[in-house]
């Protein structure tokens, strides 16, 4: 490192400004995808983590806690979850909450794509909800499906 670039880091606190350019320039670069997009929706990863270990040690009550949040899709085809029964009603509220999970980096990539195109934040929040409803439901569906209903079960 030559002495002018050790002054201007020294100055700057050791934050490298040049470095915190160039990682804004790639959150703001849409078209090209790296792993490095993870960093420009940092908020999503977390979620998508927490919630990945919080369904898990909630031992299904994730899952159902937004079964009722995306009740009116669900309720036609698989009835009222406080009437379920059989072995395979308890796994299916613990994956769906793990399958839930996902749907925050979906929603986190459509937000940048959204806010690199100049949408309004209030629209963004808007599409950020509506995916996370369309993942409950979706997880929801994809656990039924790998445990059984268990609205049929006696």
């Amino acid at each position: 490192m030559q002495l002018k670039d050790r002054l201007v880091f020294d100055e700057l606190g050791g934050l490298g400004i040049g470095r915190l350019n160039r990682l804004i320039r790639l959150c703001k670069q849409p078209r090209r995808i790296h792993l490095r997009i993870l960093l420009c929706m940092k908020r999503s990863v977390i979620a998508a983590i927490a919630v990945l270990v919080l369904a898990l040690l909630s031992m299904g009550a994730l899952g159902a806690g937004f079964y009722y949040a995306a009740y009116p899709a669900l309720f036609p085809a698989f009835g009222d979850l406080g009437r379920w029964s059989g072995s395979g009603s308890w796994p299916a509220t613990i994956m769906a909450g793990m399958f839930w999970s996902p749907s925050f980096l979906v929603a986190g990539y459509l937000n940048l794509r959204l806010e690199s195109a100049g949408s309004a934040p209030i629209y963004r929040r808007f599409v950020y909800t509506a995916i996370l409803w369309a993942g409950a439901v979706c997880a929801w569906w994809a656990s039924l499906g790998l445990s059984g209903n268990p609205a049929s079960l006696p």
